[in-house]
């Protein structure tokens, strides 16, 4: 079901979505977005396995590589999977150059209807003229509806995340702005853009954007079921970095932004646990905190206690990722505390990635399965419908997007019965 206010969006041709959305004030720009039926799925990297296979399942294949379509770079990896199986990715277009917004940047999605065995053409589903960018692309999916939601941010020239104003006006040209497109065709077409900043950004803020990856929806054991949690990021005006996420209770209806987890906090990921808690896993802003950070709520994502280090995850100050390996385990269940995490494991550079598993909901770790050794940098985790699950990362130095496709098999993790560490 489309929400009542995106419904009349959709109707309207392009012209009028750009007045919805406030950028018809907005001099020579214009908006490039999908609302055709997907391509025809195909892909010139077929998934195949190599020498990392071992025992169990493992495929990988190159979905996009630096300088093909006349990119610069392609970076910061989403991931999700629709209700109907199909898997969702989507990245940035860095046209000009490998840096953040401001610039020439576009959001682009490529799909798969075969457990990512094969996707369809790269495709641009945001693309910004008049030297306005977008990028750092997150995915939600709401299964109850069927939604799919695309966070990304916005940003005029000149404007990313450390020159945005603390403007909270849709019309700015100052301030950094967090957009969303919606599918509810599983991916395959996308409807919108919506701006969410006077919904979402938090008073006294300046810049603002969503954790690149995924969001997540609360179970039906959850304090607050059906809740749509999507981590965001922002800055206030001494600096400092806060951690938090956009809520919605009517799914995606109406969006509004949780209270700042804590300072010194940089892009967060979020995980319901077995028994209905949520965690945050937080990149540290701090220099000198070479770990991940953890954060726990009591009350449905809205309310978090004091983030602290978690000394079993060495993280060079990276994105990563973290997901339930049977997200709909019953809670009290082994399965239900089943957690997986992927991040580069080496704790000062970035390179080295590498997957682990929890059996305890987080409070112990295994040693890292090293998926992709040397340079590499985001990461972002999907379950796929067959049990396998998959993994969507930057090669080396954003020189490729790579997807890997592995079982618990492969990942020669398991957990013993009554909840006790992997072996």
């Amino acid at each position: 079901m489309v929400m009542a206010s995106m419904e009349a969006a959709a109707r309207f041709p392009l012209a009028v979505v750009a007045r919805i959305v406030r950028l018809a004030l907005i001099p020579g720009m214009g908006v490039l977005l999908a609302g055709c039926a997907q391509a025809s799925q195909a892909t010139d990297t077929p998934a195949k396995a190599d020498e990392r296979a071992g025992a169990g399942l493992f495929e990988h294949q190159v979905l996009a590589r630096a300088g093909e379509e006349g990119v610069h770079t392609w970076r910061i990896p989403a991931l999700a999977v629709a209700t109907d199986g199909s898997l969702v990715a989507a990245w940035d277009a860095r046209n000009d150059g490998p840096g953040d917004l401001p610039g020439n940047i576009d959001v682009v999605v490529r799909r798969s209807r075969d457990q990512g065995r094969s996707w369809s053409p790269i495709r641009r589903v945001a693309d910004l003229d008049g030297g306005y960018g977008v990028g750092d692309p997150s995915l939600l999916v709401d299964r109850v509806t069927g939604t799919v939601f695309l966070f990304f941010a916005q940003g005029a020239p000149g404007v990313g995340f450390f020159h945005s104003s603390a403007d909270r006006d849709p019309d700015s040209r100052t301030a950094q702005h967090p957009w969303l497109l919606w599918s509810d065709d599983h991916g395959a077409s996308w409807q919108g853009p919506r701006n969410l900043i006077a919904q979402i950004k938090p008073e006294g803020a300046h810049g603002l954007f969503a954790t690149s990856g995924h969001g997540i929806q609360l179970s039906p054991h959850s304090a607050t079921p059906g809740r749509l949690l999507q981590p965001f990021v922002w800055r206030d005006g001494k600096r400092q970095l806060h951690a938090g996420n956009a809520i919605s209770d009517d799914h995606g209806r109406s969006w509004r932004m949780g209270p700042s987890i804590g300072t010194g906090l940089d892009e967060n990921k979020a995980v319901e646990l077995g028994d209905g808690r949520v965690m945050q896993n937080i990149r540290a802003a701090g220099k000198g905190v070479r770990h991940r950070l953890v954060a726990i709520s009591e009350d449905g994502g809205e309310h978090y206690g004091p983030a602290r280090i978690e000394p079993q995850l060495p993280d060079p100050r990276n994105n990563a990722d973290i997901i339930r390996v049977h997200p709909d385990a019953l809670p009290g269940t082994p399965e239900a505390a089943m957690l997986l995490f992927v991040n580069t494991a080496h704790g000062r550079k970035r390179q080295d990635l590498g997957l682990r598993l929890s059996c305890d909901d987080g409070r112990s770790w295994s040693a890292p399965r090293l998926l992709h050794a040397g340079p590499a940098m985001y990461a972002a985790l999907a379950r796929l419908d067959d049990g396998s699950f998959g993994v969507l990362y930057e090669g080396g130095n954003a020189q490729t997007l790579e997807f890997a496709r592995f079982d618990l098999d492969w990942l020669g993790q398991r957990c013993p019965p009554a909840g006790a560490a992997p072996v």
